[in-house]
C-alpha cells in the first residue's frame, strides 16, 4: 500500500510552478522526508550524502550513492557515486552536477549543515522551505495512509494490553507487540514501504518509569497496582500515526485516578480546541491550562502535540511558540502528559485530523478509565 506515481507527478508539478514564480532554476533537497515527498524515493539515512534536485522543467534528479540505485522510482533521473567519503567531497560532487546542468539559482532547505552550505555558496542559493510547507496539509491519498496506520497503532495498543501482566518486563511487552503487529501488516498489506524504525515501534513505561516522557522499554518488571503507558506508532506507505494509552495493572488508587482524570480532561479539551483557523499556540494553551488549573503544573514536561505524516514528529508544533494557523487536512498529535517522579506517568496520545468543524481522532482505542484497567 503506497502512493501512486501520479501523486508524485502532481507534487513535482506544484513544486515546479512555485520555482517559476520564485525565479529559481531548481530546488535542492537533502532531508529524507522531503525527498520522499517530492520523488517517492525512500531510503535509510546514513553518513553517505545524497540529494534530490527538482528542476524548473523536466524530471527530478537523484544524486545518490551507488548502493541506493535499485530504489530509484520510475521517471526519475539518477547520477551515482561509488561510496563515501571518496576522493572527491560528495557535496562538491553534488554541486558539480548542478553546474553541469546550468542550475545556478537554487533553493535549499534551512536544515542544511553549515559545512554543506559553505560548499554550495558559490552557487546563487536561497533559503526555501517550499516542500516543508507543502507537507503541512495532507492530500486525501496521504490521509488514507495515515488512517490505515492509525488502525495498526490502535491494534498495537490492544496487543500491548493483552501482553501486560505482573512479572512481564517492559521490553517483553514491547517486542511481543511489535511482532504481533508486524505479522498482521505483512499479511494484510501488499507492499511495505521501508521507513526508518520499521513498521511498528513503541514505548512502554510502567510505574516510576512512566514518569520519563521518552523512557525506552527496559528490563523492569511490571508490578500489580502500577500505572503503565503503552505508546505505539505504525507506518503504512511511509506515513505514520501514533496511539497511546495509560492503563492500570489492577484497580487504580485515588491518587492515580486523579492524575489520570486531569490528563484525560486536558486531552479532551485539546481535541475540542482543534479547528481550522485556530492558532497552534491557542490550542496548546487551552489544553495545558486544564493541567495548570488543577494544580499539576509542576508535573508538566512538554507541549500538547506535533504534526504527523512522513515523520513521527514534524511541523506544525502545537506549542506556545508556534503561531501556525491550523488548516483543514493537517494531522497532529494530541498528547498532554502528567509526569510524577517516583510515582508514575499519565498520557494518552491520539492522531487527529484537522477539519473545518473540529478535530477528528483517527485513533480510536478506548480512552476511558474503566476500559484501561488491566486485570
Amino acid at each position: 500500500m503506497k502512493l501512486s506515481s501520479d501523486f508524485y507527478q502532481r507534487i513535482c508539478h506544484k513544486i515546479q510552478e512555485a520555482l517559476t514564480s520564485q525565479s529559481l532554476d531548481a530546488l535542492l533537497l537533502f532531508e529524507p522526508a522531503n525527498i520522499a515527498y517530492a520523488t517517492g524515493f525512500f531510503h535509510l539515512r546514513t553518513e553517505r550524502p545524497l540529494a534530490a534536485v527538482i528542476p524548473r522543467e523536466g524530471a527530478p534528479l537523484l544524486l545518490i550513492p551507488l548502493l541506493e540505485v535499485d530504489h530509484v522510482p520510475e521517471n526519475t533521473e539518477v547520477e551515482t557515486y561509488f561510496d563515501y567519503p571518496g576522493e572527491t567531497n560528495r557535496i562538491e560532487w553534488i554541486k558539480s552536477h548542478l553546474k553541469k546542468r546550468a542550475l545556478v539559482n537554487v533553493g535549499i532547505e534551512d536544515s542544511l549543515s553549515i559545512s554543506s552550505y559553505k560548499m554550495l555558496s558559490t552557487l546563487k542559493i536561497r533559503s526555501s522551505n517550499l516542500v516543508s510547507e507543502m507537507r503541512l496539509k495532507k492530500t486525501p491519498e496521504e490521509i488514507e495512509l495515515i488512517s490505515r496506520a492509525a488502525e495498526y497503532a490502535d491494534y498495537a495498543v490492544e496487543r500491548a494490553v493483552h501482553h501486560t501482566r505482573p512479572g512481564v518486563t517492559e521490553f517483553e511487552i514491547n517486542e511481543r507487540t511489535r511482532m504481533d503487529v508486524s505479522e498482521r501488516m505483512l499479511e494484510e498489506l501488499e507492499e511495505i514501504v521501508p521507513v526508518q524504525g520499521g513498521m511498528c515501534g513503541g514505548l512502554v513505561g510502567s510505574g516510576e518509569n512512566g514518569a520519563l516522557p521518552h523512557g525506552l522499554p527496559s528490563s523492569k518488571k511490571v508490578k500489580e497496582g502500577e500505572s503503565i503507558i503503552l505508546s505505539f506508532g505504525a507506518a503504512v506507505g511511509g506515513y505514520q500515526a501514533e496511539s497511546e494509552r495509560t492503563g492500570f495493572v489492577g484497580s487504580p488508587t485515588p491518587e492515580q485516578k486523579e492524575a489520570f482524570d486531569v490528563m484525560y480532561e486536558a486531552q479532551k479539551t485539546g481535541e475540542r480546541a482543534v479547528k481550522a483557523g485556530v492558532k497552534c499556540s491557542d490550542v496548546n494553551e487551552h489544553c495545558l491550562k486544564v493541567i495548570r488549573e488543577r494544580g499539576y503544573e509542576k508535573y508538566l514536561r512538554h507541549r500538547m502535540g506535533h504534526g504527523i505524516g512522513l515523520q513521527g514528529h514534524e511541523p506544525p508544533w502545537v506549542e506556545e511558540g508556534d503561531k501556525t494557523i491550523l488548516q483543514e487536512n493537517m494531522v497532529i498529535s494530541n498528547e498532554p502528559g502528567v509526569y510524577m517522579p517516583g510515582f508514575g506517568g499519565f498520557r494518552h496520545s491520539d492522531t487527529v485530523l484537522v477539519t473545518e468543524t473540529g478535530g477528528r481522532a483517527l485513533t480510536r482505542y478506548p480512552r476511558e478509565l474503566d476500559s484501561l484497567i488491566i486485570s
